[in-house]
């Protein structure tokens, strides 16, 4: 009994150690395993974030992508709108381009169609105007009076709506140089002094001195022309009063032009410068027009760095005041035109009638030229290119030179008078010495500057009266006699 209270007493130690073994043992094996379950767990955790990074990493991506394949697509479509944008400006200018041309074609072929019939109107009425006696005939003087009246009336109108198209469209030419304007004055006064006399209207002119202006000149004497005009047409008695004032101070010339006429009413006065604004309208107006007489003096003043002012009292008259640019002080030579009171006839101082060829296509426009040459020039008429060659070709194998040649720009093709006048110089040279002169229904400023610049000596438009042949016949004669 006693050893084996021995014994147990001597396995005590031995059995706590090893229970304290196992003990530490248990512990360490929980703590190992615990601390692999928190590291899977943390490794899962791990991973979890890691996943979850990914997919926003990925869905990141996918956002940037998109948000690229987005922008590239708006920048693409951008560009693309830039450039049908720029294809759609490229495509309204060249309509626009086109819509000018075409415009401008209308525009002189308008004028050609109404111009070359207004030519046989205008020639055959100021032939039987002429050739008529009043006395004796008076109902057929004043037939053919009104035949020439309304057909002025028509042309101008033409001239304006034309004139008024090409300043809109920024196509219309002007040379601005220095000018003196009396002989201008008195020309555009000179042309409504009749009218004046039968109306009983007085016209003064107050311009004691030289006025030198910076512009246009004919288009000046346009505007002179239209101002003069409109005042005739607005005064049944008193006076017309032009003026002419120099403003040192400004650099400005005013040339004031006061009627006695109707007037015109104050709420209306901001108006006049307006295309077909007239302040009786409908079947009951007072005065005949178009209303685009001050509108077009406006504009080529304008052109010109100038202007209109307007002052009116109904009942009691108007004055419209002409301002533009004086010219640049400069030692200017004076010239004075000299104007032909009347048509003596072209072959009084030669010792034979000119020989004159005129190629005209029109019938009624040869027989104008014809009946205004009778007695006065020798003509020879071709109705085409192809005849004008051949009787020029028969004329210089005859040795035979006209004295001036007369060609109408428009003819049947393939003809015109720029190639016939080329084709004849440059075949003949001895035709270079010949006045050729370009007869024509193309009528806008530039037009002569054009055809001077093409070779032709001189231009004359259509409707083309009595006195202007006359004069330009006379003119390039008396040139070929003094070289």
């Amino acid at each position: 009994m006693h050893l084996s209270v021995f014994i147990a007493a001597t396995s005590l130690p031995t059995i706590l150690i090893g229970s304290g073994i196992l003990v530490v043992s248990s512990l360490i094996f929980l703590y190992l395993t615990n601390r692999e379950k928190r590291m899977q767990q943390n490794f899962q955790k791990l991973e979890e974030e890691n996943r979850t990074m990914t997919r926003a990493i990925q869905t990141k991506d996918e956002s940037i992508e998109k948000l690229i394949i987005e922008k590239t697509k708006e920048l693409q479509e951008e560009i693309t709108h830039r450039k049908i944008a720029e294809l759609e400006r490229k495509i309204a200018l060249k309509k626009a381009e086109d819509a000018l041309f075409l415009k401008n074609a209308f525009l002189a072929n308008m004028s050609h169609e109404i111009r070359t019939p207004l030519n046989g109107i205008l020639g055959f009425s100021s032939l039987l105007l002429s050739e008529t006696d009043q006395e004796i005939k008076p109902d057929l003087y004043e037939f053919a009076n009104e035949i020439v009246a309304s057909s002025h009336r028509l042309l101008t109108l033409m001239e304006h709506l034309i004139d008024l198209s090409r300043i809109d469209a920024n196509d219309y030419e002007l040379q601005l140089k220095p000018f003196e304007i009396s002989t201008i004055l008195n020309r555009s006064i000179s042309k409504i002094q009749n009218a004046c006399y039968e109306k009983g209207i007085r016209i003064d002119l107050l311009s004691p001195e030289e006025y030198w202006a910076l512009g246009d000149k004919a288009a000046f004497e346009k505007v002179l022309n239209l101002l003069l005009d409109n005042a005739l047409k607005y005064t049944e008695t008193g006076s017309i009063a032009i003026s002419v004032f120099q403003d040192d101070e400004k650099k400005r010339l005013e040339i004031s032009i006061a009627d006695t006429g109707i007037g015109i009413d104050a709420n209306f006065i901001k108006y006049v410068f307006e295309a077909f604004r007239q302040e009786s309208t409908g079947y009951s107006r007072i005065r005949q027009g178009a209303g685009l007489g001050l509108p077009l003096a406006q504009k080529l003043l304008h052109l010109m760095n100038g202007r209109i002012d307007i002052e009116s009292e109904k009942g009691k008259g108007t004055e419209a005041r002409l301002l533009l640019d004086l010219a640049p002080n400069q030692n200017f030579e004076f010239l004075v035109e000299s104007q032909c009171e009347s048509i003596k006839g072209i072959g009084n101082t030669r010792k034979k009638l000119p020989e004159i060829f005129i190629v005209e296509d029109d019938k009624m426009n040869r027989m104008v030229f014809e009946k205004m040459l009778k007695n006065n020039a020798a003509i020879q008429f071709a109705i085409d290119g192809d005849q004008a060659f051949k009787q020029m070709e028969q004329a210089m194998n005859s040795s035979f030179v006209f004295d001036l040649i007369l060609l109408d720009i428009n003819l049947p093709a393939p003809w015109d008078g720029i190639l016939l006048l080329k084709k004849f110089r440059e075949k003949w040279p001895i035709l270079n010495a010949v006045p050729m002169v370009a007869q024509t229904a193309y009528a806008f400023n530039s037009d002569k500057e054009k055809f001077l610049a093409l070779g032709f000596d001189d231009y004359i438009s259509k409707p083309i009266s009595k006195k202007d042949l006359f004069r330009i016949i006379e003119n390039n004669l008396r040139k070929t006699e003094s070289i």
